[in-house]
């Protein structure tokens, strides 16, 4: 290979990495403004749906699933986009940590749904909390293929 061929090699990796990390950008902010859009979507039927209080209900659950949220480590599925390798252990790994860890978040906010719906003052709070948990465990089944896509892209 000469000099030349090097040279013009190299530019076209660099070319091929630039239009990669544009089609992976534009993907990302396009499913994120469509997310964005079902949610504004979502309760804006809901709010239609429902009445002020039954809203008011879902309000309330939704600053306690929301604070468990934060702690719901989409970061260690994010870590494998990162990672220069990654292999079979290693996904099962981060498999493992999002399903303890968000098994023990959907354990938490059940456990913690009667405190919560006495310090709302709202007894109804109690079985949307109970239930909402359920949310939790469906987490490391979308995070994981979700940052696998973003690492393909």
């Amino acid at each position: 290979m000469t000099a030349i061929q090097s040279i013009r090699a190299g530019e076209s990796q660099r070319a091929g990495l630039g239009a990669r990390v544009r089609s992976a950008l534009a993907w990302r902010w396009g499913t994120q403004v469509l997310a964005q859009i079902m949610t504004w979507a979502s309760t804006i039927a809901v709010v239609r749906l429902l009445s002020p209080s039954d809203y008011g209900l879902y309000a309330m659950t939704q600053a306690v699933v929301t604070g468990l949220a934060f702690l719901n480590g989409q970061s260690f599925a994010t870590s494998l986009i990162q990672t220069d390798r990654i292999d079979e252990r290693r996904i099962g790994q981060v498999f493992g940590l999002l399903l303890l860890l968000n098994g023990g978040l959907a354990l938490a906010q059940f456990l913690l749904a009667p405190l919560a719906a006495r310090y709302y003052g709202e007894p109804l709070v109690e079985p949307m909390l109970q239930i909402q948990a359920l949310i939790f465990l469906t987490i490391p089944f979308a995070a994981l293929p979700q940052e696998l896509l973003a690492r393909r892209i």
